[in-house]
């Protein structure tokens, strides 16, 4: 949760948080800790209403998640993070021929990784480095050219 929170209190603009009932608590935790630009709408929506605000979106940062393909389909930038998983698992965003807004980030070079297919919760080995190391600087400063770009 502590990366999530440094995420949205690096981007200044408005973060809007979306998933399922079983993320609002958490949910909850990050926008009270990460600052009045985030507002979490976790549980509130259904896909169809989820899917209608990442069309109305400047830039989406997320995992693997089905959200992500639906942003890829409507040809939003994409920031997709990658820990026990790989993108060359095949799982990246699709956009149609010669269009690619996706930047992925993931920590390279780890011999542990990939661990799992589809990705796990916890660490398999107990340092979870591929998440931990992360680059959050990198994913900030991709949603502020995002937000100068559309300002602009």
């Amino acid at each position: 949760m502590g990366k999530l929170v440094a995420i949205c209190q690096g981007i200044n603009c408005p973060v809007l948080l979306l998933g399922g009932p079983d993320d609002r608590n958490v949910a909850e935790q990050i926008a009270a800790l990460a600052g009045a630009h985030v507002l979490n709408t976790c549980g509130q929506y259904s896909l169809h209403q989820s899917a209608s605000l990442v069309r109305q979106s400047r830039l989406v940062i997320t995992h693997d998640t089905g959200l992500m393909h639906i942003a890829a389909a409507l040809r939003k930038p994409i920031v997709s993070v990658w820990g026990s998983t790989i993108p060359e698992f095949g799982m990246t965003p699709f956009y149609p021929e010669g269009m690619d807004h996706n930047t992925s980030v993931e920590v390279k070079n780890l011999s542990c990784r990939p661990c799992s297919k589809i990705g796990y919760d916890a660490c398999p080995k107990g340092h979870f480095s591929c998440m931990a190391n992360i680059d959050l600087q990198k994913i900030t400063s991709i949603a502020e050219l995002s937000a100068a770009e559309k300002i602009s």
